[in-house]
């Protein structure tokens, strides 16, 4: 059964998480230091555009910090985060951020996920396309993302709305294509 055409159902966890009428509230606590270094970590333009660059995929220059995060009330140690994005979604103010909650605790997971993610929409000042262009997949029949939206915090700093995006990850293929080989 498909959430996003005929609403949440009680068979996945991950319904609730990723239900469009639902804003997830997301507050992270980390070290001042830490979150200082993440939010101003970027991406180096010469390895980017150097020799050799379309030869791999690209290696993520960001670095995992530890955390604490409360989702929906839930508070869950323990947790990394780090800065995620390519070149245009990079922003120091208010970065999108990839949360894996088993990184430190074996299997820790929030409704069913281990990770999630949140996008900063900074090239849609419109703040819908992203879930839009994924609920039109969807309905067409495409696997896609399930996504809504979520506020944040990061240390009791309201950084604003951002797109709560459920990963391509072993579960989403196994969701869709029945088992997880790629």
């Amino acid at each position: 059964k498909d959430a996003s055409v005929d609403g949440p159902s009680s068979a996945d966890p991950s319904d609730a998480l990723f239900d469009p009428a639902h804003i997830v509230e997301v507050d992270i606590t980390k070290l001042p230091a830490d979150w200082d270094a993440l939010r101003t970590q970027t991406r180096p333009l010469d390895i980017l555009l150097g020799e050799g660059c379309t030869s791999a995929p690209f290696v993520s220059p960001f670095n995992e910090y530890p955390a604490t995060v409360n989702i929906d009330g839930m508070t869950l140690t323990n947790v990394s985060v780090r800065k995620k994005g390519f070149l245009g979604s990079l922003d120091d103010r208010k970065p999108s951020i990839k949360i894996d909650l088993d990184e430190y605790v074996d299997g820790q997971e929030f409704a069913g996920v281990d990770s999630i993610t949140l996008n900063n929409n900074r090239q849609d000042p419109a703040f819908i396309r992203q879930c839009l262009s994924y609920e039109i997949f969807r309905r067409a029949g495409v696997p896609a993302s399930r996504c809504n939206f979520a506020r944040v915090t990061v240390n009791g700093d309201l950084l604003g709305v951002y797109s709560n995006v459920e990963a391509v990850s072993k579960r989403f293929l196994r969701r869709h294509y029945g088992d997880d080989a790629g």
